[in-house]
């Protein structure tokens, strides 16, 4: 979740080899051998090399995550997403979530207490 607030890639790239293309004013880069249970691709901004947008999809059980960071800032000499929209589906279930910080501390001790509600399960990507 973190890297995904932070416009980063949510799998080290140095990992595995990817295939990379040029789509219109981003580098597209996917694993070269995507798994057979999740594919994912990203596309990263040429200027900073921070993404413009991830997407992910589970076929078998139709699911799809896409966030897509619509600009960026800079903060404490950092390049951070400012407004990120995410889109996730499962089955014909969508939700849609638009982010916009307009205020972001660095370095600073936070807590996040969270808890699933009752009737919701837990999914997990692997």
């Amino acid at each position: 979740m973190q890297n995904i607030l932070l416009g980063q890639a949510i799998y080290n790239l140095k990992d595995e080899p990817h295939e990379v293309s040029v789509n219109t004013n981003s580098y597209a880069l996917q694993p070269k051998d995507q798994r057979a249970l999740l594919e994912l691709f990203y596309l990263i901004n040429p200027s900073h090399f921070k993404m413009d947008s991830l997407q992910m999809f589970q076929q078998l059980e139709k699911r799809m995550l896409q966030v897509d960071y619509a600009s960026y800032q800079e903060i404490d000499k950092q390049i951070l997403p400012q407004n990120i929209r995410i889109i996730a589906v499962d089955d014909t279930d969508e939700v849609a979530i638009t982010m916009e910080f307009k205020s972001v501390s660095l370095n600073q001790e936070v807590r996040f207490p969270f808890k699933i509600p009752s009737g919701y399960k837990e999914i997990i990507i692997k």
